[in-house]
């Protein structure tokens, strides 16, 4: 007879079916159609150890050393396909270098091993320890690394949006206005 335990809390019918499953037990479900082995794979693409909300310096630092450190499960969200090191903009505005050199393919920048799902996080629940992405699919995770950076109102200064980017008004937030 087999025995399987599931964590206080998380005994829904996913945990249920993978706690039976990896028992040996026989499993019924009205998954529509759905085998198994998709039901594997898809449990084994949006659960991760350890998620990283945000593909910027600060989130890609964090999967950076948690790899070093023989962290195997690692996925980041971030939605952008073009990755910007932000702190070199200040020497951009100064005109020591050009913005280009501070641009990337974000694929070019992630980790190696680490999973990069190209998405945008739109409601946590720590509770449940969940993510909602924009496409409405969930994410589960056991540690949750926010690096999500920050985001620009520029119409929140009065006159701002109409003055930035001309009369030598730039800003080191913003690829295109670091650029004189």
């Amino acid at each position: 007879m087999a025995h399987f335990f599931l964590r206080t809390g998380s005994a829904g019918r996913r945990a249920a079916f993978f706690a039976a499953a990896a028992s040996g037990s026989a499993v019924l479900l009205g998954a529509g159609g759905m085998t198994f082995e998709t039901l594997c794979k898809e449990e084994q693409q949006n659960k991760h150890k350890i998620l990283i909300v945000g593909g910027g310096s600060g989130g890609l630092a964090a999967a950076a050393q948690l790899k070093i450190k023989g962290e195997k499960d690692i996925a980041v969200i971030e939605p952008s396909s073009v990755h910007y090191y932000q702190p070199l903009w200040t020497l951009v505005g100064g005109g020591i270098f050009p913005g280009t050199k501070s641009r990337r393919t974000e694929k070019e920048v992630m980790p190696k091993g680490v999973h990069w799902i190209q998405n945008k996080v739109t409601t946590f629940d720590p509770k449940n320890n969940t993510v909602t992405m924009a496409d409405g699919k969930k994410v589960a995770y056991d540690y949750l690394i926010v690096a999500a950076g920050f985001q620009l109102n520029w119409d929140q200064i009065k006159g701002l949006p109409e003055t930035i980017g001309k009369n030598g008004v730039v800003s080191v937030y913003d690829y295109e206005y670091a650029q004189d």
